[in-house]
């Protein structure tokens, strides 16, 4: 395992000056295929846009697997190199979000924001989309949400915050704790918002369990 990952480091110090990187691209598609998630994390981190355009197609299939988060981390990493080449996958990308796992779901809207965070109306009508689903894991777009509250200038009256309102009625605790401490610091709000807020926080610091 240790000389696994001396190899990936090698292949990382050495891909802005090697020329022919067909054994190199060969053997990383072979650990990002295989079974193992230990080896795929590290073949896919170590992707420059020089092996993109032979390896995309890999890339693509492992976003849509049952287990796609090791792909995903990746491809969050892989935008400060080729985001052209990753934007082209936000397909693959919004299909995990349909993910039963939490992580999966954290880590498709981590990167669907990076592939949009440009186009603000796209990341509103995202949020509003996935409002009205099950989303079980909201945490990236209520700090989303908070962003362009506070950019905007919006008030306590828009979608956005209407939107980080309801998950302080989730099931998931840690998204409630989430929720009360973005609705303080907002500026937009007033003593009636964030008196619910402060109730659900003073709730969490009477409570035996830790959060």
């Amino acid at each position: 395992m240790m000389l696994r990952r001396m190899i990936y480091l090698s292949i990382k110090e050495m891909s802005t000056v090697a020329n022919d990187v067909i054994i190199v691209t060969s053997s990383l598609t072979r650990d990002m295929t295989g079974k193992e998630d230990s080896h795929r994390g590290p073949a896919m981190q170590k992707l420059y846009a020089s092996m993109m355009q032979s390896v995309e197609r890999y890339m693509k299939q492992t976003i849509v697997d049952k287990l796609p988060s090791v792909a995903l981390t990746s491809s969050v990493h892989l935008m400060r190199q080729s985001p052209e080449v990753v934007k082209r996958w936000v397909n693959e990308v919004q299909e995990a979000v349909n993910n039963d796992n939490i992580m999966v779901q954290y880590h498709e809207l981590a990167l669907l924001y990076q592939i949009r965070r440009t186009d603000k109306h796209t990341i509103r009508k995202l949020i509003v989309k996935f409002s009205k689903t099950a989303l079980r894991n909201p945490y990236t777009f209520i700090r989303i949400a908070a962003n362009l509250i506070n950019e905007e200038g919006e008030g306590t009256g828009s979608p956005m915050y209407d939107f980080i309102d309801s998950c302080l009625r989730h099931k998931n605790e840690m998204i409630i704790y989430e929720a009360a401490s973005t609705i303080v610091s907002l500026k937009c709000v007033t003593p009636k918002e964030l008196s619910s807020a402060l109730n659900v926080l003073q709730l969490f610091i009477s409570s035996p369990k830790p959060v």
